[in-house]
């Protein structure tokens, strides 16, 4: 993932101001302290940028004002605000008459003194201390609290009360010069018709006196302090204090930096604007989310050479394999994509003196004829989605491209089952997505997988009648299944390495057990059914907390179910599978599972959170996908199928569900398919409910 740097502010929410004692006796409060404040300022010459990562999900909180004191009540401190690892704390309350506690004063600047109620610290490097009060003249006034750029001013003698510290400056929202004020302090109240204390750069709220009783509020989204209250006359009324100010989070980077971003939770899609080639985003909305950047896929700069279209010794066959560079081509440029190739004479092949080598998405690596797990993933040679019309009769389909070992086919235009058909199990026997019936035989189905496809029997409307138009969605694994002993017990398993899909066949037993599942890494996505009468149970590493437990049916639109201990997960690791039966599989079945995990620019296996919007979530691959599979976790929604054959442009409409025998609908706008993920075009709670979870897999284009 590509890194980058952006510059911040960051702003606490600021304190309330303090208030009198009671209604009936003299007193007033100190100011509320601004909150906390962070920044980098390199775009004014000096500071350091923080550097994130594309894709990587950041933390991001706008913090509440503090509450300001009524009579006989005392302030609240203001909420912190984040970004990422960056927190700036709330800014302390003010003091309040005649109650000796100081569990709110302290904060990113601390609340002014109030009578018999000490100042508040602030924090070093965030803001400063409140201003002190001498007991002696309480009558006259209270202290200001503390501000970014200065102490609140002390209450000592006189007619008037402290104003609040002075605020700071700050230039991340402008082309240059100064910017505005953030986290000025609230100014002290008063009694009688003397002067309060004025809030701290403008933006802090003035303090009460006895022709306005009240404090004012602390400028929102400033984080400053609100004004203490104000007292009228000798033993009259008290106000009551302004409340701190909301917090603010902003973000500025080099527009060309950043593709898109998604933003989740409370805190809404920031207020943009741009300024001389630089993004401003301004979070304002109290909340807490997260904030998720993408960068640019970088362009393939122009080169002269030629399309590899015939085989090369060590290829594995004559399909197109990518772009063949000239000679001399540095290794870092253009910038490398997995699948390219170029003749280097840096690299040698034995006797040779130059090689053509190739980009396995790591590393450039030559081609031998002895290779064969370090060519690029190409994706159509591993899985590929055909449609086709029946004939009722004996029919080939020879266009998948290679011999699949799983094929999962649909009716487009009849109500019939979800087929799906495996090299293990053999030929002419299936399994429907959309029931949880024992393993079935017809004649009908899939049957003798050849090099391009497989053939289907004569006349059944679920496979093969010429009324009716189908689908199939074909994955290549390891052909004839060979036996695994990684697991308690032994496997049979038909195993792609390469592109991180295997079927597996076990026997359930009497108690927990694990499965060797023949990939070199963990899977991340299983799909498993007994192949007597019973469920299919669907296991996602994004799927809940508990992965022991939480399972999803593939025959039913709900919610993820909870099993006790139904998968044994804690006994996988990288190389196994199991469950523990009886729970779902019963005693001494034989189960099918299919296991995926993701490949660099092949397939992802992951999750989003919906935003509940017509222009809805972005969701970030690496490659085009060709097919996309998704279900809510805490939504009850189908498990929703697109592909860019039913749907060869955008936005994809045509909906098949796994767990239905519905026939094909495109009354639905769902999504884009595009070059770099996918991007969800509802407001559908079923594909992009606000706040919920789904889970997908995506498979890439050609």
């Amino acid at each position: 993932m590509a890194n980058f740097n952006i510059d911040y502010l960051v702003v606490a929410g600021g304190g309330g101001g303090g208030a009198g004692h009671t209604p009936s006796n003299i007193g007033t409060g100190g100011g509320g302290g601004a909150g906390g404040l962070k920044t980098t300022t390199t775009f004014s010459g000096s500071g350091s940028t923080l550097t994130l990562t594309s894709g990587t999900p950041y933390t991001l909180v706008v913090g509440s004002g503090g509450t300001g004191a009524s009579p006989g009540s005392i302030s609240t401190q203001g909420q912190n605000s984040t970004f990422d690892n960056i927190t700036s704390t709330g800014g302390g309350g003010g003091g309040s008459y005649n109650f000796i506690s100081t569990t709110h004063q302290n904060g990113g600047s601390g609340g002014g003194a109030g009578y018999g109620v000490g100042f508040g610290t602030g924090l070093t490097g965030q803001g400063n201390n409140g201003g002190s009060q001498t007991p002696s003249v309480a009558q006259y006034g209270n202290a200001g609290g503390g501000g970014a750029g200065a102490v609140g001013q002390s209450f000592t003698s006189g007619s008037a009360s402290g104003n609040g510290g002075a605020g700071l400056t700050n230039s991340i929202t402008v082309a240059s010069g100064t910017g505005p004020y953030y986290a000025g302090g609230g100014g002290g109240g008063q009694p009688g018709n003397y002067t309060p204390g004025s809030g701290g750069s403008a933006i802090g709220g003035n303090g009460g006196y006895s022709l306005s009783l009240n404090g004012a509020a602390g400028t929102a989204n400033t984080g400053s302090g609100g004004g203490g209250a104000g007292h009228q006359g000798s033993y009259a009324n008290s106000g009551t204090a302004g409340a701190g100010g909301s917090g603010i989070v902003i973000i500025r980077y080099t527009t060309a930096d950043i593709a898109s971003y998604t933003t989740t939770g409370t805190t809404p899609t920031a207020d943009t604007t741009t300024i001389s080639g630089q993004t401003i985003l301004s979070f304002t909305t109290v909340g807490t989310g997260t904030i998720t950047f993408t960068t640019p896929t970088p362009p393939i700069p122009p080169f002269s050479g030629t399309r590899v279209t015939n085989p090369v010794t060590g290829f594995e066959s004559s399909v197109n394999i990518g772009l063949k560079l000239p000679s001399g081509t540095n290794d870092n440029f253009p910038t490398a994509i997995q699948g390219m190739i170029r003749n280097d004479t840096s690299e040698t092949t034995g006797s040779s003196a130059s090689a053509i080598i190739h980009y396995n998405g790591a590393d450039w690596k030559y081609f031998a004829a002895t290779e064969s797990v370090d060519y690029p993933i190409i994706p159509s040679q591993n899985f590929n989605t055909v449609l086709y019309d029946g004939n009722s009769g004996v029919k080939t389909i020879n266009t998948v491209g290679f011999q699949p070992d799983l094929v999962w086919t649909k009716a487009r235009d009849y109500a019939g089952l979800q087929g799906l058909t495996n090299s293990i199990n053999g030929d002419n026997t299936w399994n429907s997505a959309n029931s949880n019936a024992a393993i079935g035989n017809n004649s009908s189905a899939p049957k003798s997988f050849n090099s391009l496809g497989f053939t289907l029997g004569a006349g059944n409307s679920n496979w093969n009648n010429s009324a009716y138009d189908y689908v199939s969605w074909n994955w290549k694994g390891g052909g004839a299944y060979v036996n695994n002993p990684d697991g308690s017990i032994t496997s049979q398993v038909s195993a792609n390495v390469a592109a991180g899909f295997s079927i597996v066949k076990y026997n359930s037993g009497t108690s927990a057990i694990t499965a060797g599942h023949g990939l070199s890494q963990a899977v991340e996505m299983v799909i498993c059914k007994p192949l007597v009468s019973g469920p299919w149970a669907i296991w996602s590493k994004d799927m809940a907390t508990d992965l022991d437990k939480n399972y999803m049916p593939l025959t039913t639109a709900t919610v993820v179910p909870n099993a006790s201990s139904l998968w044994n997960y804690s006994n996988w690791g990288a190389t196994k599978i199991g469950s523990n039966n009886p729970l779902m599989f019963g005693n001494s079945n034989d189960v099918i599972c299919y296991c995926w995990h993701s490949v660099a620019g092949y397939s992802k296996i992951g999750s989003y959170i919906g935003n509940g919007n017509a222009v809805g979530t972005i969701v970030p691959l690496d490659f085009e996908p060709a097919w996309v599979m998704i279900k809510g976790v805490d939504e009850a929604s189908s498990w929703l199928i697109i592909d860019n054959k039913r749907s060869p442009t955008n936005p994809a409409s045509a909906r098949l569900d796994a767990d239905s025998s519905a026939i094909e609908y495109s009354g639905d706008v769902i999504m884009d398919l595009n070059s770099d993920g996918f991007q969800l075009k509802t407001a559908s709670a079923g594909k992009n409910a606000l706040g919920k979870t789904f889970i997908y897999m995506a498979f890439a284009t050609s």
